[in-house]
C-alpha cells in the first residue's frame, strides 16, 4: 500500500466531512498533511511504527501486512473524523430570517464516529480490555473474641 492509495481511499470515506470542518479533505497524492496524524496513529495502533513522528511514508505503509491493511484504514478514517470534529468550529447562526445551522453537521460526524468505533470494537477489538483474574492471599491469623481488651 502507499501513501497515495491509503489518501484515496481516506478522502472517498470522509474527505467532504474533513472539508466541512476546514480541514484537507481532497489533497490524494501522498501529500495530505490533514491525513499524517491519523495514517501515523493508526499504524502504531496496528503494531507498526512510522520512521518520523511527523511523517508517514510509503515505505512506512509498504511494511504493513495485507492481512492488517483494513484494520490501518478503519483506525485512520476514526481518527481523521476525531480530528475533523475537533477542528469544527461553526455555530449556528440567526440574523433576522436567516438562518444557518451547523450543529447537524456536527451531530452527523458525531453519530458516523459512533457507528465507527462501534464497528472497529466488533472487528479488531480495538477499545476492548482483557481481563485477568488472580488470587490475594492474606498472611494473618485471628484472635478469639475472649482475647480483645
Amino acid at each position: 500500500m502507499t501513501r497515495t492509495q491509503a489518501e484515496t481511499v481516506l478522502i472517498a470515506r470522509c474527505g467532504k466531512l474533513m472539508t466541512a470542518c476546514g480541514i484537507d479533505g481532497t489533497t490524494v497524492n501522498g501529500t495530505n498533511a490533514s491525513l499524517v496524524d491519523p495514517l501515523a496513529w493508526a499504524l502504531r495502533q496496528s503494531g507498526y511504527s512510522p520512521a518520523a513522528f511527523g511523517a508517514v511514508t510509503n515505505t512506512d505503509l509498504a511494511g504493513v501486512q495485507d492481512s492488517d491493511i483494513d484494520k490501518l484504514i478503519d483506525l485512520a478514517e476514526m481518527k481523521a473524523l476525531e480530528n475533523a470534529l475537533g477542528n469544527f468550529d461553526a455555530t449556528d447562526i440567526s440574523v433576522g430570517p436567516r438562518s444557518e445551522s451547523y450543529d447537524q453537521i456536527r451531530a452527523g460526524i458525531e453519530k458516523i464516529l459512533t457507528r465507527k468505533q462501534a464497528s472497529i470494537m466488533r472487528l479488531y477489538g480495538v477499545g476492548i480490555g482483557t481481563l485477568e483474574a488472580g488470587v490475594i492471599a492474606y498472611d494473618f491469623m485471628t484472635k478469639a473474641d475472649d482475647t480483645l481488651i
